[in-house]
């Protein structure tokens, strides 16, 4: 859980889908139903960290064409930013990068954590795509 959660507030070269096989194929997956389920609320605790990250060290990293761009968009960002945070919680986008920029735009943390529990259903959805996959390509392809 720790490595989820780690995997979700930096922005890692390890995605958190990473440990829902590891869950599949070790001990853990006798116990699947409530593991699962924790690593999802583990993946969004990690990405409302790191929206608290990207809103402490701001656009100062960021190099003066892509901080104007971003003090530009603000407005947008703040309007139509929280799409962006419920794209990266429910698909394969890089969801620490989303949470840190969303920190970066000022959204509201209340919209952060809202969003971001989407990360439990997609993770209990992935998973049992992981453990049966095998078994819908049979079905795909006879």
């Amino acid at each position: 859980l720790l490595g989820v959660t780690l995997a979700d507030t930096i922005i890692s070269p390890v995605p958190p889908d990473l440990f829902l096989i590891v869950i599949a194929k070790g001990e853990l997956a006798r116990s699947w139903a409530w593991v699962v389920p924790l690593a999802g609320f583990a993946s969004a605790g990690g990405g409302f960290a790191g929206s608290f990250v990207g809103r402490a060290i701001g656009t100062r990293w960021l190099g003066a064409r892509t901080r104007r761009l971003l003090e530009e968009q603000r407005p947008v960002l703040q309007r139509y930013g929280v799409w962006a945070i419920v794209l990266g919680a429910l698909t394969p986008l890089p969801f620490s990068v989303v949470c840190w920029l969303a920190g970066m735009a000022r959204i509201r943390p209340v919209q952060i954590a809202a969003v971001a529990l989407l990360r439990v259903p997609r993770f209990v959805l992935y998973y049992l795509f992981i453990v049966y996959a095998d078994r819908l390509g049979a079905m795909l392809i006879p």
